[in-house]
């Protein structure tokens, strides 16, 4: 579908009456009603032409094309045709192309200024009342592009994007066919794959532009509309009537994050995704569809792919830039911003081996920016102390963070990464007000025994710095022996620079870091710790490594390194459970199953956990999720032997206790009857 927004110039004599004669004005506004439909039906209910307000002796009409061949030629003489029925003397005409949200608004003023009779069944009748309005599920944003660029342009912009690989093949293939004026549907649609929003961004508007300028897609318009990996999320929504106001131009799915402060905002999430993949392949020849994904693989992407099936989508991935490269894209960045680049800006890509993405370019060039404006351009902010500044929020933002807060004990582990949070926190703040902040590694040491929660705490951390704006993708990546130490020479380094690579922006796991200690040196051990360190410390503002494992192991593990130790910045301990502890484990676990516990088996509990926290291989959190599991399996064996009338909803959902039993492990050993041999 197509919109426009159409002011035609009146003639003098027909503004004169129109303002003056009050009668005169009450047969425009009735005629304009019934001219509206007349011309609607006329036309087999495909386009739709009505008067919105006169201002300036100007007519401002509005066009609505069901269908997409509504060029602006057709818009032209459309209008002029509804003007003639309406005995409208005009002039020149200003035609330009509108979106569904602008569309909405024209006719919602046509309503109020009396040329429509009502706007919400004027948007029912066109098929725009679950699109757009009051009747609308969900949001989203419209941008319209009119420029017209030559394919050496768009090639240029493709080439500054570092994205050349996979996007300048794809421009070929689309400018290989010529203009296509018949031929309908879309052969393919498109899977952008960055963490930079700037780079979807620029993506998006080349594709289209090339797309349009070979009559691949008709509109000057296209969508955005804003996907989320939130729980709280829309399902059932009724996307087909939104990809139908879009047919002949295009659907931009762009995942995001959801900030702080946007819980009202309508974003369809996971369980909304299945509804509009198939509003996309329902309308997948007259609709294009482009993803924006996250460079890594997450669930929101997998979700896409898994209901898209019978489409064809042609990944457009962002490349990892090295050296020269880098530095011509730091280059270009300040000539945009009219700042002159020095050598503090290329400090960042001092390491010429090492590879960035433009979301780290573009992190790092705003915080030189930052220092540069205060310092270079308005030096007389320089000399300012930190105390000028705001500082930053005392506890570190995020639903990851309350998350960490709201488990069960953990308190000196808490402690210590809201301190760490913090502590990384003030290193940008400093940064970014133009004072030398030092470069604060972010690895750590998890210590403390089975079932303390160290993996959970772990991908918490990760999320936290990604809330914080610490770490730009906050995943967490965990491995083992198995995945850093090769089994041949010389495979062992490139191993855990692999790993190091996929743990770009977030934290990399190593659970029982010890096991990479042999009983010898020089061993691939040995080569795989040495290979870790140096990563380490040429990737200590992007990657957060966590070591984890029991606490004697880890402290023979930290002496086999000298550069090891020096540079893990937090030890976290995390201490066993108490009784009451893993009683309240217990609790939340049940409750997250909806399941509650007996009052009066806290006291049959008492004696089982406290046995259980003297037992030499105490098992923490482990022990509480098998014992639950147990009492699940021996409440089931209780309600069958009972007649199922009896048997009610609370029957069901509680445990009783005698459903728990003291862990055979447990057991205290009887003394053996009979004789010893």
């Amino acid at each position: 579908m197509r919109f426009y927004e159409i002011t035609a110039d009146l003639g003098d004599k027909f503004f004169k009456k129109l303002k003056s004669d009050e009668k005169f004005r009450d047969n425009f506004s009735r005629d304009a009603i019934i001219q509206a439909n007349d011309f609607f039906r006329n036309h087999d209910d495909k386009i739709f032409v009505f008067v919105v307000a006169y201002r300036l002796k100007k007519l401002i009409l509005g066009v609505v094309f069901l269908e997409t061949n509504g060029t602006a030629a057709v818009a032209e003489s459309s209008a002029s045709e509804f003007m003639k029925s309406l005995d409208v003397p005009h002039s020149e005409m200003k035609i330009e192309e509108t979106t569904l949200h602008n569309i909405s608004r024209l006719i919602s003023s046509a309503d109020n200024n009396n040329y429509l009779t009502d706007d919400d069944d004027t948007l029912e009748e066109l098929g725009l009342h679950k699109a757009v309005g009051r009747r609308s599920d969900f949001g989203f944003s419209e941008r319209i592009e009119t420029a017209e660029h030559t394919k050496k342009e768009l090639f240029e912009r493709a080439e500054k994007l570092f994205c050349g690989e996979s996007l300048k093949p794809e421009l070929e293939r689309i400018y290989m066919g010529g203009k296509q004026m018949s031929a309908k549907g879309h052969p393919v649609h498109y899977a952008i794959q960055s963490d930079s929003p700037d780079v979807r961004r620029e993506i998006v508007r080349i594709i289209f532009s090339a797309l349009r300028a070979n009559g691949r897609v008709e509109n000057a318009r296209y969508s955005i509309l804003n996907c989320s990996e939130d729980d709280e999320c829309q399902a059932d929504v009724d996307f087909l009537p939104f990809y139908r106001a879009n047919s002949g131009g295009m659907v931009v799915m762009d995942y995001v994050k959801k900030k702080e402060g946007d819980d009202d905002l309508a974003v369809p999430g996971i369980c909304g995704i299945k509804d509009m993949c198939e509003a996309a392949k329902r309308r997948k020849n007259d609709t294009l569809s482009v993803l924006c994904v996250p460079r890594s693989p997450d669930s929101i992407q997998e979700a896409f792919l898994e209901h898209m099936d019978g489409m064809t989508f042609i990944p457009l991935r962002e490349e990892t830039i090295f050296g020269k490269d880098a530095e011509r894209y730091l280059k270009s960045a300040a000539e945009s911003a009219n700042v002159k680049p020095n050598k503090s800006l290329y400090e960042i890509i001092r390491d010429k081996e090492k590879g960035f993405l433009a979301a780290d370019l573009d992190m790092e060039f705003d915080r030189w920016l930052s220092k540069t404006l205060k310092t270079n351009v308005y030096p007389q902010y320089a000399k300012l102390g930190g105390d000028a500044y705001l500082s930053c929020k005392k506890n570190p933002k995020g639903s990851a963070y309350k998350a960490l807060d709201d488990m069960i004990g953990l308190s000196e582990a808490k402690s210590v990464i809201r301190k760490a949070v913090n502590y990384y926190k003030a290193q940008k703040m400093f940064r970014d007000r133009g004072m030398d902040g030092d470069k604060a590694a972010m690895h750590m040491i998890f210590t403390g025994n089975p079932g303390s929660a160290k993996t959970t705490a772990a991908r918490l951390f990760a999320r936290i710095m990604k809330e914080n704006g610490l770490l730009s993708a906050g995943n967490l990546i965990e491995v083992g022996r198995a995945d850093l130490v090769g089994k041949y020479v010389g495979w062992t380094a490139p191993a855990v620079k692999a790993k190091f690579r996929q743990a770009r922006g977030s934290v990399l796991f190593i659970d029982e870091a010890y096991s990479l200690v042999d009983d010898r040196s020089g061993s691939y051990g040995d080569e795989a710790i040495n290979a870790i360190v140096q990563e380490m410390e040429n990737n200590r503002e992007d990657i957060a490594v966590i070591f984890a494992g029991y606490p004697d192991k880890m402290e023979k593990f930290l002496e086999t390194n000298p550069g090891l130790r020096s540079r893990v910045a937090f030890h976290v301990r995390f201490d066993d459970y108490s009784p009451d502890e893993l009683y309240g484990i217990l609790e939340h676990m049940a409750a997250g199953r909806g399941i509650r516990i007996a009052p009066d088996a806290r006291e049959k509990l008492a004696p089982i956990f406290g046995a259980a926290t003297r037992s030499a291989d105490f098992g923490n959190g482990r022990f509480v999720r098998n014992l639950f599991e147990q009492a699940k399996m021996n409440q089931a064996d209780r309600l069958v032997t009972m007649d199922s009338r009896d048997i009610s909803g609370e029957d069901v959902k509680t445990l009783m206790a005698s459903d728990f039993e003291m862990p055979a492990a447990l057991k205290p050993a009887g003394r053996a009857i009979g004789f010893a041999a």
